[in-house]
């Protein structure tokens, strides 16, 4: 067993283990589009798999601070960017 995704990773590329399994975005960042390596869903029909939404938390009292920056987060991504930011770490952004 390694503690991060990353020792399970570099341990998967120097053939030190067959297999890892991780989050989908610590393998796509730190496989890094290595065509030598598949990403597929594990086969467990019972895991309860479920995509991460971007989230910021805000204390209950600043209301339109959080207003503000889900509109921002909106923009963001409807203009494309929050993709763009992904795609700089290897990582597919997949929405919610």
């Amino acid at each position: 067993h390694f503690k991060t995704a990353e020792e399970a990773i570099a341990a998967l590329k120097s053939g030190q283990v067959a297999a890892v399994m991780a989050q989908q975005s610590e393998l796509e960042a730190g496989l890094n589009g290595n065509k030598a390596f598949a990403l597929s869903p594990p086969p467990l029909p019972l895991l309860n798999i479920r995509q991460w939404a971007l989230g910021v938390g805000v204390k209950a009292e600043h209301e339109d601070l959080a207003k503000a920056l889900q509109k921002a987060m909106n923009e963001l991504t409807a203009e494309g960017k929050v993709a763009g930011i992904f795609a700089q770490y290897g990582v597919q952004y997949r929405a919610p």
